[in-house]
């Protein structure tokens, strides 16, 4: 019983250690947006990410806690960011897509990783 305690505050202490993570990006982003030459907007999704989008929603980023895939099949967390097809993602979402579907059946099509650091150059540019 207490070996469950254990590993459950183990994934509790390293959940709001990457949400912290998240936040203080956001944070850093948001005082970087007011020297690039376009406005955008970060509103929070969930418990573990922003979009971050231009004024006319054109360009849309997400900024969050992301599961990668190493090379022996283990999944890391890691705070990341991906661009999003806002044409593509309408038309998967008229089509009938669920989110799931779109990210396992037309993540490439959809949505693009990028670095952190290059979200508000791919958003004002």
């Amino acid at each position: 019983m207490f070996s469950s305690f254990g590993v459950m505050g183990s994934f509790y202490g390293v959940y709001n250690c990457m949400h912290q993570l998240v936040e203080e990006v956001v944070e850093e982003l948001v005082s970087q947006s007011k020297e690039f030459p376009c406005q955008v907007s970060f509103k929070p999704v969930g418990e573990e990410g922003y979009l971050v989008s231009t004024q006319d929603a054109k360009k849309v980023a997400a900024i969050g806690v992301i599961n990668i895939r190493n090379e022996d099949s283990t999944v890391q967390k890691i705070v990341g960011s991906f661009t999003i097809n806002v044409n593509k993602y309408a038309w998967a979402e008229a089509e009938g897509f669920s989110q799931e579907q779109m990210i396992d059946d037309l993540n490439d099509e959809i949505f693009e990783l990028i670095g952190v650091d290059e979200v508000l150059n791919y958003l004002c540019n």
